[in-house]
């Protein structure tokens, strides 16, 4: 069994979250109350912007089921994602940016700013997301209208701020966005006069992978097996509708790119199955950050970030409160705070009985898995970034694994 430092309780109280189908959820660790969720307070006041600049128009854009690494710009020598290179090439790049390991946590976090264990999404059935102060509401209250558009898993999205959205068929998202047509975020684009948020997440390069013969073709005569062609289709398909996104909003919108989590598929022979989505190692909860912001030269950021941090900073840029939230501006100088767990990462991870099964702290190259029930993990990820080397019992490590265990139990709490 592993070597929990705090008693988690294992019954997650549920009750009903309204239209989006989710329940909501309480829980503690160590016999305490989970901290607490930031509450809608529509009555907050946001300072105007000191500096005089205009509200920038922001996308967010969030690729679904996608390895950190397959992408043109991450030297992939077979998929061919020439938009993304590009925006790649003008960015500021986070290769080592964390996620849930699967997309509704992921989302949950993104719409609320808050880590895994405080919204306590946890997979995708079961306890759902807690109406609490959202992203675009926090944009709203800056005078931003924002858009929903794609997979989207907590019930009608204006429930959560969203001042307009693109209809939809089912919670995971309507396949029809990309895949179809982007005419209503243009449209939403060409009538909107206020400064505007569009949270763009198509069900792509997610299955179905039935990606147009145009781009099979560029991998049909390599050699590779029929799973492997058609994701590797369905990338370079996403790709090209980001290249449609990209041309329709223009080269002074602030443009953010990530994906909810890694991805699996079994007949992909570089891709060992339990070490991908679903799972706690790097393939799995581990992502390219890309954030455009015009103005601000390219460059590479390589020290650890977090949704968090992604969510701070699109409001930090729209000049919208923030105060109450943990992640961190990733333009802005950090905080003596921020210095020391700012480059921590913490997760819960639920399986299928909906009880917590582990989490997981990275600081500087040392990573530690820690589990509800089996073996602990520890990886030096600069010697062995494919986590095949279990440091715990490593008496060498021993420090440095406790260490961890007490920073992991620091950010926890918060």
């Amino acid at each position: 069994m592993g070597s929990w430092t705090l008693t988690l309780l294992s019954t997650l109280v549920l009750s009903a979250c309204g239209s989006g189908g989710g329940e909501s959820a309480s829980s503690s660790v160590g016999g305490m109350p989970p901290p607490p969720v930031p509450q809608v307070d529509n009555e907050q006041v946001v300072d105007e912007d000191e500096t005089g600049k205009e509200a920038p128009n922001i996308i967010l854009i969030v690729g679904d089921d996608i390895a950190f690494d397959h992408y043109g710009f991450t030297g992939h020598p077979i998929v061919q994602t020439p938009t993304l290179d590009g925006l790649a090439d003008v960015s500021i790049r986070y290769p080592n940016t964390y996620v849930a390991s699967h997309c509704r946590p992921t989302q949950a976090g993104l719409l609320t700013g808050l880590p895994q264990h405080r919204h306590r999404v946890t997979y995708l059935v079961g306890p759902g997301l807690s109406r609490v102060t959202t992203l675009p509401d926090r944009l709203v209250n800056a005078g931003y209208a924002s858009y929903q558009a794609g997979k989207f898993w907590e019930g009608e999205p204006d429930r959560y701020g969203f001042t307009d959205f693109m209809p939809f068929t089912s919670r995971t998202g309507a396949l029809e966005l990309g895949r179809r047509t982007i005419q209503p975020v243009l449209d939403f684009i060409a009538q909107t006069t206020s400064p505007w948020f569009i949270w763009f997440t198509p069900r792509m390069p997610h299955s179905p992978h039935r990606a147009p013969e145009l781009y099979r073709s560029q991998y049909e005569d390599l050699g590779l097996n029929k799973e492997t062609v058609e994701y590797y289709a369905m990338i370079s398909w996403f790709d090209a509708v980001v290249a449609d996104v990209l041309a329709a909003v223009g080269e002074q919108t602030v443009v953010i790119y990530l994906a909810d989590n890694g991805y699996i598929q079994s007949p992909l022979p570089e891709i060992p199955a339990r070490r991908s989505k679903v799972s706690l190692y790097e393939r799995g909860v581990r992502t390219e950050l890309l954030i455009r912001l015009p103005g601000e030269p390219a460059g590479l950021r390589p020290s650890p970030a977090s949704v968090p941090d992604v969510v701070r900073t699109i409001l930090s840029l729209a000049g919208a409160y923030w105060e109450d939230l943990p992640g961190r501006d990733l333009f802005s100088e950090p905080s003596e705070e921020a210095r020391a767990f700012g480059s921590l990462w913490a997760l819960q991870f639920i399986d299928s009985r909906r009880r917590l099964a582990a989490r997981f702290a990275r600081q500087g190259d040392t990573k530690l898995i820690d589990r509800r029930v089996g073996r602990d993990e520890l990886y030096n990820l600069a010697a062995d970034p494919n986590e095949h080397d279990n440091l715990i019992d490593d008496p060498d490590w021993f420090i440095v694994q406790s260490e961890l265990r007490v920073a992991l139990d620091h950010w926890w709490s918060r």
